[in-house]
Parts: structure tokens; sequence; C-alpha cells
């Protein structure tokens, strides 16, 4: 019976490791919040918003030590109309007039972006940890858009040189960087809790850096965007 009992102890252990080396792949989904960073342009006029995706691993050795990594996310970053009206009141305020009894309405829209990636990921520890460290670097594919109407309303009492008198005025245009694709980079690092040998649960912040790109508007200077993001998610291995 001892014995019995020793090899079923012998067999689940070896049927453990086995499961252990031969997990090659491993899939994972994510949501989270993103964080607008650069330049001005974009970290002024769109606020924190949120981002979801999911991806896949492919372990190029058996300690699990390196990876081949792919993601796809999905973020999404409201318009900061608090930060569009201080700057109505700012141009008003330059001109002379006293803003402190005006009512602003700003509306616009938000701006979108979805990244392919594609890189390494490193797990300096190997995988026969409880919680492991890994880190991530490689080449993202972005898709801009912020399609829409935007819109600001004014109105109150304001000052004037002649006295008080009632100020009305409606602002409209559109915003269209529709279909832009862009290039960039991205880097991170995260923690990995192993529930069991096949799945778990993960947090990652990683950024990332994307490239200039084409301004529609000449008098409008390309640049250098700059994203956070902040991710907690679910992994399994097979």
């Amino acid at each position: 019976m001892k014995a019995k009992t020793f090899l079923a102890i012998v067999f689940l252990c070896g049927s453990f490791g086995l499961a252990q080396a031969q997990s090659k792949m491993m899939f994972q989904g994510s949501g989270g919040v993103s964080i607008p960073n650069r330049p001005e342009e974009f970290s002024d006029y769109w606020k924190m918003g949120f981002n979801i995706g999911g991806g896949f691993g492919y372990f190029l050795n058996s300690r699990q030590r390196l990876a081949l990594q792919g993601t796809i996310d999905y973020n999404k970053l409201p318009l900061d109309d608090r930060s569009v009206e201080r700057e109505i009141k700012d141009e008003i305020r330059n001109a002379g007039f006293s803003v402190d009894d005006l009512n602003i309405s700003v509306s616009g829209p938000s701006s979108r972006i979805l990244a392919i990636f594609l890189g390494l990921r490193v797990n300096p520890a190997g995988s026969d940890r409880k919680i492991i460290p890994y880190l991530i670097g490689g080449l993202n594919l972005i898709q801009l858009s912020q399609d829409g109407e935007f819109s600001a309303s004014v109105d109150g009492e304001i000052d004037t040189f002649f006295g008080t008198g009632s100020y009305n005025e409606e602002i409209t245009g559109s915003v269209t960087t529709a279909d832009e694709s862009r290039f960039g980079l991205r880097f991170g690092a995260g923690l990995d809790l192993n529930l069991n040998y096949r799945s778990g649960i993960f947090v990652e912040a990683g950024y990332n850096l994307i490239s200039k790109g084409e301004s529609e508007d000449s008098s409008v200077e390309a640049k250098t965007l700059g994203l956070i993001q902040l991710k907690i998610g679910y992994f399994i291995s097979i």
C-alpha cells in the first residue's frame, strides 16, 4: 500500500512538472485606465479614460524566462471640458472682461486609440515562483481617431467699458484625425500572481510613445504623443 501511495505521489508530481514544461502558450485579457501624458495639446484637452484588451504570449524556452508577446488594446479618452472651459475664460479675461458671471458649457469628441503591440516579455525570476515580475518592450501599430463635433456655449453677464451687458456666443467646429496610423514604442513592467500552475492574475504598468505622424492642418505641428496604461487582468497557460 505504501509503495502504491508513493508511486501515485511520484506520478502526480511528474504530471504537474510535465504540464508546466508543456505550457508554451499564454492567453490574457485585461482592463484598466489610460492617462494622456504628452504633449500639452494631448494631455490638456483629453483626460484619463479606460483601456480594454487581450493578447498572447509564446514562451521561447522551458523555464519561461523569455516570450514573444502580442496584444491589442482599445483606449478611450474623454474630452477634458474643464480645461477647454478654462482656456475660453482666459481668452475673454485677456481681452479685458470679467468672467465671474459667465456660464460655459463644452462638449466634444473622445480620443480613441487602438494599439497593436508585438515585442518581447522577459521573466528574470523564471516560472517556479508564486509571484513573477516581468519586463516588456516592443513595437506598436497605432490607430488614432478623434472624429466628432466640438461645441461651446458661452452666456451670462459681462462688464464692458459702457457698463454691464449680456454676452452670448456659440462656438462650433469639427475635430477630425480619422484613420490616422502611427508607429510607436511600448515598454513596461508587471507582476504575475499564479493561482495555480496554469492561470493567475497580473498587474502591469506601461508607457506608449507614439510617433509624430502627419497633421492634416498645416498650421498645427505634429508631435510625439505619450500614453500611460495601468492594467489588471487574467491569464491562462496551455
